[in-house]
C-alpha cells in the first residue's frame, strides 16, 4: 500500500465529490478494495489498534487509541482529503493548519472576562452513527454504503479514538453547525468566540459578562453556564464538564488553551522556572545526571506499552523551542534561554539570531522627511516616513508618504542626518500604495525579496523603520505575528499584530529568514496592514 496519495489535489477533490460506492472509496484512497476490506473488517481488533495511556495535568490518565499502520496509512490519507475539501471556520483553531493554541489565545488577549468550559468526552461522544450521518447529510450528501464505509474508516468500538489522524478533522467538521451558532451568540452579545478541540473560549472587553452565557449566583463565585449557550452545546449532541467551567477577569490570570493571555499569549511563569532549574541542573551537575534525577522524578511509570523514557536534552530543547514558539524567536526571554542551551551543548541549537544581523537590516533603512502643503498659513509642515533598500530594486517605501510633496525629498540614514541623499522618484503608486526611489552616491547593504505567498497566518514577522524619529534614533526592529488578511480599495494587505507607529510607514516587514515580504502601510481603521512585496512587481508593469 502506498504511503501518500499520487493523484493531484484537485483530481482528489473532484473524486471525493463523486464518491458513490466502497469501492470508489478504496480507489480514492488508492487501494486495492479487497485489502481495504480486509484492514477494516478481517484483521482482529487488537491488531488494528493500539490502546495505551498517558498521564494528564490533573494526574488522570488518558487513553489514547493509536491505530497500526496499514489503517493508519488509510485515516491520513482520507485526513488530507477531507482537511482539503471542507474548510474550517475562522473560530476554529485545533487541528488546523497556520493555527495554534496560541494563535486561540490571542483573540481572547486583552479582555475584561474570560470565559472557559469543557466539552466531557469529546471523542468518545462522536459514535459511529453519527459520523455515519455526517458523511449523509450536505455537504456530502453521500450514499448509505460509501457513508458507512467512511464511517467505519474513522471510528472504533462505536467511537471517534483519540489517536486516529482522522479523528481531529471529522470532528471539526461535525462541530461546524454548533461553531456556526456559537459564534452567532456571541456576536449577539459583543463577545468572541474560538474553540480549539474540546475547549472552548468566550470574552468580552464590556462591564458585564453575558447571562445568556454565563453568570454567577449572588451567594456564590461558582459560574454556572447561561441558557443558551447550554441549550446550542446539548442540541449538538455534547456534554458541558461541570468540573472544568471558569469565569476570570482580567484583575486574575486569564488561561486560554493552557496560555496566559492577560496581555498578549504567554507561557506560565512556572513553566519558565522549570526550564531555568533544567538549565542550571544541566550546568552544575551535567546532563547524565541531571537526566537521570529528571527520569526519576517525572518518568518511574512508562504507560505506552514498549515506551521508552525521554532524552533529557531533547524534553529540554522542545520546551524552549515552545517558549519560541508562544513568544516568537526574537524575544528576549526565548533568546536568553536558547543561548544557555547553546553554550551547554552546541549541537542541540542551530545558529541563534545575533546583534550583527539586526544592524544589517537598520544598515538598508533610511528616513524620508517630506515637505507638505502647509496646514496653517506660515506654518511648514513636515512628515516623516521609512524607506529601505531592497536588492534588484531600489529605495522602497509607501506611495503615500511622498505623495503631495513640496520641493525635494530629504533622505538620511538615522545614524548621520546630516547627510543627505539625492533621489530621484522612479515609481509613485498611489493605488498600490507602492513607491520605488532611485537613490545617488550611497553604497551599503541591502534587503533580500522574499515570497509573501507562502506566508500564513501566525507566520512571525519583523517589523524594521523609523517610527517618531529624532535625531539620535538608531532605528527599531520589533516582532509580530500575521494575524489575517484584508482588502484596501481592492488590494489585497495582510494584518500584523506588531503596531505600525507614525514614522514607521514604507519600513520593510521581514520573516525569519530576514526576507522581506512586505511594507509596512498606515493602518487601516486600527489595523496594522502591510502591503505584499509581490505588489512591486506589479507596480513595475504598470510603470512602464
Amino acid at each position: 500500500m502506498p504511503y501518500h496519495l499520487t493523484k493531484s489535489l484537485d483530481l482528489l477533490r473532484e473524486e471525493f465529490k463523486k464518491l458513490n460506492s466502497p469501492q470508489a472509496v478504496a480507489a480514492l484512497l488508492e487501494v486495492d478494495y479487497k485489502r481495504l476490506i480486509y484492514h477494516l473488517h478481517k484483521v482482529p481488533p487488537s491488531k488494528r489498534y493500539t490502546v495505551f495511556t498517558i498521564p494528564k495535568k490533573s494526574g488522570a490518565a488518558r487513553q489514547i487509541t493509536a491505530p497500526i499502520s496499514p489503517l493508519k496509512i488509510l485515516q491520513k490519507k482520507l485526513s488530507f482529503i477531507l482537511s482539503s475539501v471542507v474548510d474550517s471556520k475562522h473560530s476554529v483553531h485545533g487541528f488546523v493548519r497556520g493555527r495554534s493554541i496560541r494563535t486561540n489565545s490571542r483573540v481572547h488577549a486583552g479582555k475584561k472576562y474570560v470565559f472557559t468550559i469543557d466539552l466531557e468526552n469529546f471523542f468518545p461522544s462522536i459514535n459511529f452513527g453519527r459520523v455515519r450521518g455526517l458523511f449523509m447529510a450536505p455537504p456530502f450528501k453521500f450514499n448509505a454504503e460509501t457513508a458507512t464505509i467512511l464511517a467505519q474508516i474513522c471510528t472504533f468500538e462505536n467511537s471517534l479514538p483519540q489517536g486516529a489522524p482522522t479523528s481531529p478533522v471529522v470532528s471539526n467538521i461535525l462541530c461546524r453547525k454548533m461553531d456556526q451558532q456559537l459564534s452567532r451568540l456571541a456576536r449577539n452579545y459583543k463577545c468572541d468566540y474560538t474553540r480549539y478541540a474540546d475547549d472552548i473560549t468566550f470574552s468580552t472587553a464590556k462591564e458585564t459578562f453575558p447571562k445568556s452565557i454565563a453568570f454567577t449566583l449572588p451567594d456564590s463565585k461558582e459560574p454556572h453556564c447561561g441558557d443558551e449557550l447550554s441549550r446550542i452545546i446539548s442540541d449538538s449532541g455534547f456534554t458541558i464538564n461541570a468540573k472544568k467551567v471558569r469565569l476570570i477577569e482580567r484583575c486574575r490570570q486569564q488561561k486560554v488553551t493552557g496560555l496566559v493571555s492577560n496581555e498578549f499569549p504567554n507561557v506560565d511563569r512556572r513553566f519558565i522556572r522549570q526550564i531555568r532549574a533544567m538549565l542550571h541542573a544541566a550546568q552544575k551537575f551535567g546532563f547524565t545526571a541531571a537526566e537521570k534525577d529528571f527520569h526519576a522524578r517525572y518518568y518511574n511509570k512508562l504507560l505506552k506499552p514498549g515506551g521508552k523514557k525521554p532524552s533529557f536534552k531533547k524534553v529540554l530543547k522542545g520546551k524552549i523551542d515552545f517558549v519560541g514558539m508562544v513568544r516568537g524567536k526574537l524575544d528576549r526571554l526565548y533568546l536568553k534561554l536558547i543561548r544557555k542551551l547553546q553554550l551547554l551543548d552546541e549541537t542541540l541549537v542551530r545558529a541563534v539570531p545575533s546583534e550583527a544581523w539586526i544592524n544589517e537590516i537598520k544598515a538598508a533603512l533610511f528616513v524620508i522627511d517630506v515637505h507638505k502643503p502647509a496646514e496653517k498659513p506660515g506654518v511648514p509642515t513636515i512628515e516623516q516616513g521609512t524607506g529601505f533598500l531592497l536588492k534588484g530594486i531600489g529605495l522602497v517605501t509607501c506611495a503615500h508618504v511622498i505623495n503631495e510633496r513640496i520641493g525635494k525629498l530629504e533622505v538620511y540614514q538615522g545614524a548621520d542626518p546630516s547627510k543627505l541623499y539625492d533621489v530621484d522618484v522612479s515609481i509613485e503608486d498611489l493605488d498600490a500604495d507602492i513607491a520605488v526611489l532611485t537613490i545617488h552616491g550611497f553604497t551599503g547593504p541591502q534587503l533580500l525579496q522574499g515570497d509573501d505567498g507562502i506566508v500564513r497566518e501566525d507566520t512571525e514577522v519583523i517589523l524594521a523603520g523609523y517610527p517618531g524619529y529624532a535625531r539620535g534614533h538608531s532605528g527599531t526592529i520589533g516582532r509580530g505575528r500575521v494575524v489575517g488578511t484584508n482588502l484596501h480599495f481592492d488590494k489585497k494587505r495582510m494584518l500584523i499584530d506588531a503596531v505600525i507607529f507614525p514614522g514607521n510607514s514604507g519600513g520593510p516587514v521581514l520573516n525569519n529568514e530576514r526576507r522581506v515580504i512586505g511594507i509596512a502601510a498606515k493602518g487601516d481603521g486600527g489595523q496594522n496592514s502591510i502591503v505584499p512585496i509581490s505588489a512591486i512587481k506589479e507596480a513595475m508593469i504598470r510603470s512602464r
